[in-house]
């Protein structure tokens, strides 16, 4: 499992990108910047004594009637000129 969380994404990156840095130290260096990242967050939460930021976000959606009618012809047509 940590492996696949940690591991596997870190790898594919450094694959992607091919720093000047090898495969160990460039998931460990990810590694502890994310751990640093995280005690960062958790730090401001205690602080600031709320555990919104830890939260999912919700999608927002405007209602329903609050939304533009469709164009006639669709999205991206165009009108031929005459």
């Amino acid at each position: 499992m940590f492996a696949a969380a940690v591991v596997v994404p870190a790898a594919r990156d450094w694959w992607a990108g091919r720093p000047d840095v090898g495969l160990a130290p460039y998931v460990l260096l990810r590694m502890a910047d994310d751990a640093a990242y995280s005690a960062g967050v958790w730090w401001g939460c205690l602080r600031a004594r709320t555990a919104r930021p830890l939260a999912p976000a919700r999608a927002r959606r405007p209602p329903t009637e609050a939304r533009a009618p469709a164009r006639p012809g669709g999205p991206g047509r165009r009108r031929e000129r005459a």
